[in-house]
């Protein structure tokens, strides 16, 4: 994912994110903002070669949620989808090139590169 692969960003990583022990070490990068929330994608520390996370961050009270997945070559342009309770609402880190086209049609909007949203 070429967004791992940047420069940090000029956005500071916040500590919250940082801290989290299955998270790779300095591997949080900004994806963008979406509502109240901070996105960041990073490397999963058990396989930072294959795992990559979406992370959530809520400024206010410094919450984190997250969901890791390993992108395997072929798969679908979603790698990890985050949903809060039954909503069928949701975030999702996407690969990078992905069909937009097919996104669209399925209900998903963009944020920013590999970032997503769907509302329902």
């Amino acid at each position: 994912m070429s967004a791992l692969g940047s420069d940090a960003s000029a956005h500071q990583i916040p500590e919250a994110v940082e801290a989290q022990d299955y998270l790779a070490a300095d591997s949080a990068r900004y994806l963008g903002d979406y509502g109240d929330k901070s996105y960041y994608v990073a490397r999963g520390a058990d396989n930072p070669k294959n795992e990559v996370c979406l992370v959530e961050f809520e400024p206010d009270s410094e919450e984190v949620a997250s969901g890791c997945s390993d992108p395997t070559p072929g798969w679908a342009d979603l790698i990890v989808i985050l949903k809060r309770g039954e909503s069928p609402s949701g975030i999702a880190l996407v690969r990078d090139n992905p069909s937009e086209t097919d996104l669209e049609e399925a209900g998903w909007s963009k944020i920013a590169d590999n970032l997503w949203h769907k509302q329902e």
